[in-house]
């Protein structure tokens, strides 16, 4: 198995060809419209669960490369049956946007067809969370996710750009110290992403629930809490 990351810890994972099966977990699973295909997953195993997310267009294997933070989308998959473990050679390894969005269409489509007010929902939810992606402690951050835009060279931090001779310091953590072996992220950043993935996950929960609210003032209220967890006001 190969080792990558997940919320900046270390996982193992594999990448198989998997069958996806109907999944009653969710109002709106996006896999609906692909019941019954095969897909490319990546199977993630850390200490406490096993996981699967998708791979078609590469987004699966692009986030475990990437320290697995909330930046770098994914698409979980809740059903599906393992068909075969794929050899590296067969790995989609490159992200591919267009590929991504056409998966979106496609689920988008479904949902618009045969579930228009749960589909209306999900839209408005969408909006309000992509409305935060351009702020600027998030833009800081998401240089992880963004090899292009990485500061280049061994011993300098990507998020913050503190090195060896000029370290950043916390009251009570004292200096940072790196924590990966290429000396490219620091403790103290490391811990932000970690305190910043926590409330992403509370905000897709809060999400989750929401896509079962007939109340549209909901999204309102949800709009200022997001706003007030990630620290914007």
């Amino acid at each position: 198995m190969k080792q990558g990351f997940w919320n900046g810890e270390p996982v193992t994972y594999e990448v198989c060809d998997v069958f996806i099966n109907e999944c009653t977990d969710f109002e709106m699973p996006w896999t609906k419209p692909f019941v019954g295909q095969v897909r490319q997953a990546v199977k993630v195993i850390t200490p406490g669960e096993e996981f699967f997310i998708d791979n078609e267009d590469g987004s699966g294997l692009h986030k475990l490369y990437n320290g697995g933070m909330m930046f770098d989308m994914h698409r979980s998959i809740n059903n599906c049956s393992v068909q075969m473990k794929l050899p590296e050679k067969l790995w989609k390894t490159e992200f591919i946007q267009e590929k991504c969005d056409e998966i979106e269409s496609v689920t988008n489509e479904y949902w618009k067809e045969h579930s228009p007010k749960a589909y209306e929902r999900i839209q408005m939810l969408t909006k309000t969370l992509r409305s935060f992606e351009n702020c600027d402690p998030v833009q800081l951050a998401r240089h992880m996710a963004n090899p292009k835009s990485l500061q280049k060279g061994y011993g300098i931090c990507q998020v913050c750009g503190c090195t060896d001779d000029n370290a950043c310091t916390h009251p009570e953590k004292e200096n940072c110290h790196w924590v990966d072996a290429d000396h490219t992220l620091c403790s103290h950043c490391l811990d932000k992403l970690k305190l910043r993935a926590a409330i992403c996950d509370e905000i897709d929960e809060k999400s989750a629930e929401l896509m079962l609210s007939d109340d549209f003032e909901d999204m309102n209220d949800f709009a200022s809490w997001v706003i007030q967890r990630l620290g914007y006001e």
